[in-house]
Parts: structure tokens; sequence; C-alpha cells
């Protein structure tokens, strides 16, 4: 029997110190294609950076090699070629309220089957996170029932705007 030395090479994507042969080191994608090793020590630097987390609520989709990734909002809002088409048919302009002005926003996604509720707070380290999920609507705290959009014919959503 013989045994041979496996000659792996692995560095931190962030400090590029070397990972030490069977070292944890998290994976994370800086780019939405392709993943990289980072030590633990750093993973709050890649959550700084945007980098998402392999196997986090938010994990990146793949798309077909040579076709330009629109951002993450123009994918929601269902903009194409950089013209988003309007949403309403003449813009309302109001002020918001104190109450619709804070620094946290939550998304809740609901389906007959299940539901997802997100938090959105844009000067965190990792600005959108998966804060609850569920197998019933009726578990869904009242506060976040008050459904303000819906999904239209080619699945976009269309927030449903107070005149």
């Amino acid at each position: 029997m013989r045994v041979t030395k496996a000659s792996v090479h692995r560095a931190c994507a962030v400090c590029e110190r070397t990972l030490l042969q069977g070292e944890h080191a998290l994976r994370f994608s800086p780019d939405g294609v392709e993943f990289v090793d980072v030590c633990p020590l750093c993973q709050e630097v890649a959550l700084d950076y945007g980098w998402v987390r392999e196997g986090g609520p938010m994990s990146p989709v793949f798309t077909p090699h040579g076709r330009r990734r629109r951002p993450r909002w123009a994918q929601f809002l269902g903009v194409r070629d950089g013209n988003p088409e309007p949403l309403v048919a003449e813009p309302v302009l109001r002020r918001l309220s104190d109450s619709e002005v804070t620094g946290e926003l939550v998304l809740t996604f609901a389906w007959e089957i299940t539901w997802y509720q997100y938090r959105v707070v844009p000067d965190a380290p990792q600005p959108i996170r998966l804060a609850d999920r569920g197998a019933d609507i009726s578990e869904i705290e009242p506060a976040f029932t008050a459904w303000n959009a819906k999904l239209d014919e080619s699945g976009r959503v269309v927030p449903d705007v107070a005149r």
C-alpha cells in the first residue's frame, strides 16, 4: 500500500492566508457566479463586501454564461433592458408619514402552502435576511397580513399604491 500526500492549496479570498489541511472554510460568492473559500475570521468582512454565503436564504441564481445579469432590484420589479415599465398609469407623489419611515423593511411572501418573511436593513452587514417562515398563513403576525402588493399575469410584483 502506498500513501501519498494530497497537495491541495487553499487560501482565504479575503486575507489570502493559506488554510491548513482540515481547517473549516466558509464558501462565499462575490460575483454570483463562482464560490471562494473564506476563513472563519474573515466571514464578517465577506458579508460587509456584500458577498453571499453558500447555502444561505439568498443564494445566488446561476445564469448561462454570456448573459448579462440584471441587478436583483431590477429582476424583482420586472425591469427589462434598463428601461422600467410603469407599474401605475400615473405617478403618485406624496410624503411618507413618520410611521412609514423606518430603517427596517419587512417583506412577506405567502402562498397557499407556505410563507417566508424577510427583514431588510440597508445599513446592516447582511442587509437581507430570512426572519421567519411557516406552513400556514394564519401563523403570520396580524401586523403583517395587510397585503399591499400582488403579482400580475407575468409574475411581477405590483404595489397597491394609496392615492
